[in-house]
């Protein structure tokens, strides 16, 4: 009997070992995909302004979030920066919106960097509680909900609980009828941290934003631009673009979100781009609510003629060849087989068609976008420089690894979408740069 418990102690120590040797992380440290790469960290901004301040806002991507979430992520990045402190302020309650404020700070030797984090998560949770009924291990918003009756694989539990039941249902809910109230909320939110703030024009402004975060963040912004062009909502959302000097996007999901803001055959029924005629902006593009665009009923009190950006976007010289590429149906065209629909315009590549040209005397700084990818992650793209970047706009990619790959098959699909934020690689990189500041610790 002890020979057998003793092989039985081997082989298990021997498969162990066997994991442990199939266990990697292939882009740790990551990977840089264009050489070229130049970026500053978040530390080396305040040296820039005379106030020796620069301002970022946080948001959060699909799955359940609180302002544990913000004080993580302000943490991971004062690490990396020698002889930095910080502070957290006693988080906002939540405005009338249901978006709660987490403000904070670091403070470094050469300035303050002052966060603002959006959590929007409040806003879907109520709706999420009705599958807290099939949740096998019950999350906080779950709590005293009756157990989940039939035995699940525990792999398939975790997941189901986790990416199904939590995560999934952010993205329907936003992509659903709920769109413009969350988008009028985070409007809110936008002009209590972005409007009502002292920072002036030339302090810099960085956007951080994880996953269904950024776009619910462009999408609210490009809806701002679409109320009365001396509004304060239209004025706030022209600022934020020029004030912003690095854009990051973590698990950006843009590539496939889109895809619920552009009809069948690419024409009716999206905000669409009037080329050429924008609205005497040059090298600016009047976006136009086309047929099936939606206008919040409700919106005409607050937002006036505020309507929902993420309704779609197509170019009005036309979404162009689809027609071209296949039969038509009725009034829908059918691409041929095996063609692609040529993809319309997104609320970022809108807003940055903006950016700078409200005001020709007025040249806003380069802006750089850096996008984090985990290859493994199943829920996030790369961000296509050709379709974003522009004389004075860069587009950098970085692949990193958020959890270990085992054996070469798999990497935690929750964590591989969820931690990028708490990915020491990705903090590093956002608060000291690329080549990495000096201020930051060796």
């Amino acid at each position: 009997m002890n020979i057998l418990s003793s092989a039985r102690r081997a082989a298990a120590a021997l498969y162990c070992l066997t994991l442990l040797a199939g266990c990697s992380t292939p882009y740790s440290p990551p990977q840089i995909l264009d050489a070229s790469t130049r970026f500053p960290g978040l530390v080396d901004l305040p040296v820039q302004t005379e106030g020796h301040t620069a301002d970022i806002v946080l948001v959060h991507g699909i799955c359940t979030h609180d302002a544990r979430w913000a004080q993580q992520v302000v943490a991971q990045l004062t690490q990396a920066i020698d002889g930095a402190t910080m502070s957290i302020a006693r988080a906002a309650a939540p405005d009338a919106g249901g978006i709660e404020i987490v403000p904070s700070t670091i403070e470094t030797p050469a300035g303050r960097l002052r966060f603002n984090a959006l959590i929007w998560s409040p806003l879907t949770t109520p709706l999420k509680r009705q599958l807290c009924y099939d949740q096998t291990g019950k999350s906080a918003a779950c709590t005293g909900a009756p157990p989940y009756p039939h035995q699940r694989a525990l792999l398939n539990a975790r997941l189901k609980d986790t990416l199904i039941d939590d995560c999934l249902p952010d993205a329907l809910i936003y992509q659903g009828v709920a769109r413009d109230a969350i988008q009028l909320r985070m409007r809110d939110a936008i002009l209590r941290v972005l409007a009502d703030g002292d920072a002036t024009d030339t302090v810099p402004l960085v956007v951080i934003a994880h996953s269904m975060g950024s776009k619910i963040m462009f999408d609210t912004l490009l809806g701002m631009t679409l109320e009365a062009p001396a509004s304060r909502a239209a004025t706030t959302a022209r600022r934020t673009m020029e004030r912003m000097r690095i854009l990051v996007m973590a698990a950006n999901q843009i590539p496939l979100l889109s895809l619920a803001d552009q009809p069948l055959d690419g024409a009716a029924g999206a905000i669409g781009i009037d080329a050429g005629a924008g609205r005497g902006k040059g090298a600016g593009a009047d976006v136009t609510a086309s047929t099936g665009a939606g206008t919040n009923a409700g919106v005409g009190a607050r937002a006036g003629a505020y309507v929902s950006a993420g309704t779609g976007a197509k170019a009005g010289a036309g979404a162009a060849g689809a027609a071209d590429t296949g039969a038509t149906a009725g009034s829908i065209t059918v691409p041929a087989p095996g063609a692609a629909q040529a993809a319309a315009p997104d609320s970022l590549q809108l807003l940055l068609r903006q950016r700078g040209s409200s005001d020709q005397r007025r040249v806003p700084a380069p802006l750089t976008l850096v996008a984090f990818t985990d290859p493994n992650d199943v829920l996030s793209y790369t961000l296509p420089p050709e379709r974003y970047a522009s004389e004075r706009v860069k587009v950098f990619n970085i692949l990193v690894s958020n959890a270990p790959t085992w054996l070469g098959l798999l990497e935690r699909p929750d964590s591989a979408h969820l931690d990028y934020l708490k990915n020491p690689d990705v903090g590093r990189l956002m608060a000291c740069g690329v080549p990495a500041s000096a201020l930051c610790k060796r």
